[in-house]
């Protein structure tokens, strides 16, 4: 991955609005991090597919390392973002691709 030269926006969060920080925090952790019907392995892969349509590389990498973390494969997430050149087109999937190349 490339190393982060501005700071990322949960410190912005956190340095201007802790309360909102707390909230989001339990937010998330609400959402993907709880026991449910979708595994957490599934639930990254859903984020890295929707973060390749949307370009959101940063949360692209977030969660295609989450995946990975979660029991995925590279070769799933190349799936994930695959798929979402479906509705996003091809240059969200060459994006995605090069974030898949950096993943350790």
């Amino acid at each position: 991955m490339q190393q982060k030269t501005t700071k990322d926006w949960r410190d912005t969060i956190k340095e201007y609005d802790p309360e909102m920080d707390e909230k989001l925090f339990n937010y998330i952790g609400h959402i993907l991090a709880r026991e449910s019907e979708i595994p957490r392995k599934y639930k990254e892969l859903l984020l890295v597919a929707t973060s390749s349509a949307m370009r959101n590389l940063s949360s692209l990498e977030s969660h295609a390392q989450g995946a990975l973390n979660h029991g995925a494969t590279k070769k799933e997430i190349y799936e994930a973002i695959s798929l979402a050149s479906l509705s996003a087109g091809v240059p969200a999937f060459i994006e995605g691709l090069k974030v898949l190349e950096q993943l350790k």
